[in-house]
């Protein structure tokens, strides 16, 4: 009976372990900023009692989500479409959308500018930006609550070993069943934060030039607009 109540009382004590960690670091998100991406990070300095070292070692490079925008006049708009779903490829990314006239790509964080660049030869770029969203913070912080509740879970599964009875287990296998499903949330959270981070989103509108060509589409309404034209003349 001694044995069944030290169990128990393990268990509500790790339970409130694994609370008090997921409370202590709620995610700081921050808004979008002006963001060179030729220039060092700093390092970011969180305090933390006595792990202070330890995060300011681990927060030495910086998590930023990228994103950028441009808007770009070119000879041909189908032509331009093809070439920049190219750029995706050459640079490990792929299409997120694309539309007669705008297109959304995701590639490499770390050949956003190499990308950008092979955009701007398609033709004259009329607007353009790059901003950044700094999750230097919500990145650790989630590695901080994985890695308290992995040791819960082990010292749960070291519970459940030393359980003698079967009234011991089911308890110990309830905690362990919560602790794992929030681990996985947990997980999953990292992983798409980390994918946010180490490919960056570009969106591309391009408008035609004075002097394009239009395609089989640009015919059939360039063709309705004439005859529009035509009637309206007529009526007067």
């Amino acid at each position: 009976m001694y044995k069944l109540f030290r169990i128990a009382a393990s268990a509500v004590l790790l339970s409130a372990m694994l609370s008090v960690s997921g409370c202590s670091t709620s995610s700081r998100w921050f808004g979008y900023e002006s963001y060179d991406m030729a220039q060092p990070a700093d390092a970011i300095g969180m305090s933390s009692g006595g792990n202070e070292k330890a995060v300011q070692k681990n927060t030495d490079t910086r998590k930023v989500i990228t994103e950028a925008n441009c808007s770009i006049e070119v000879k041909d708009t189908e032509e331009s479409l093809a070439k920049l779903t190219d750029i995706a490829k050459k640079y490990k990314g792929y299409i997120l959308y694309s539309s007669l006239y705008s297109l959304q790509m995701k590639v490499e964080a770390a050949s956003l500018k190499d990308a950008i660049a092979d955009i701007e030869r398609l033709g004259k770029i009329r607007n353009k930006y790059i901003a950044g969203t700094d999750v230097t913070d919500d990145f650790y912080d989630l590695k901080t609550r994985i890695d308290s509740a992995s040791a819960v879970r082990d010292r749960y599964l070291e519970l459940l070993k030393k359980a003698e009875n079967v009234e011991a287990a089911l308890k110990v296998e309830k905690e362990l069943e919560r602790v794992n499903v929030e681990l996985e949330l947990l997980k999953g959270r990292q992983q798409r934060l980390s994918n946010q981070i180490d490919y960056s989103s570009i969106t591309v509108n391009v408008f035609p030039g004075k002097n394009e060509i239009p395609g089989p589409l640009g015919l059939v309404f360039k063709g309705l607009y004439k005859v529009i034209e035509c009637l309206f003349v007529i009526k007067l």
